[in-house]
């Protein structure tokens, strides 16, 4: 499927509670194979996470964006690339992550505008949109 090593992260992502900071790579002949399952058990796994950075990860969608919203309110910094999310994955991220300072989507050409001036007009203290 593609997704096996993947799905090896996905059952030992509880070894990492202390996980701060989910980066991944751009890859110049791979897309990255993190899936929402993915996302998801590092949501739900890794309660001091604070920043996490997809790149190039073609096949998150809405539900990873909830998966983070839901279990991870306490993120400053969240970075998107390529993902195929909708304006709601926006509102759902922002709503429940008060300590939110950077938001960078990158190539997410599904969103519009409109859930990012909301996001940002109730949020000075958001340098990085």
């Amino acid at each position: 499927s593609g997704h096996e090593g993947c799905d090896i992260f996905v059952s030992a992502v509880g070894a990492l509670p202390d996980l701060r900071s989910f980066p991944t790579r751009r890859s110049s002949d791979r897309r990255c194979n993190i899936t929402n399952a993915a996302v998801t058990a590092i949501a739900t796994h890794c309660p001091n996470l604070t920043s996490i950075s997809l790149y190039g990860c073609y096949t998150i969608t809405d539900a990873a964006a909830t998966a983070l919203a839901t279990h991870r309110p306490n993120l400053t910094s969240i970075k998107l690339h390529y993902e195929h999310l909708t304006d709601a994955a926006v509102t759902t991220l922002a709503t429940p992550c008060p300590n939110l300072t950077s938001l960078r989507l990158l190539d997410c050409s599904t969103i519009t505008s409109a859930p990012l001036i909301a996001l940002a007009t109730p949020r000075p203290h958001l340098p990085s949109l």
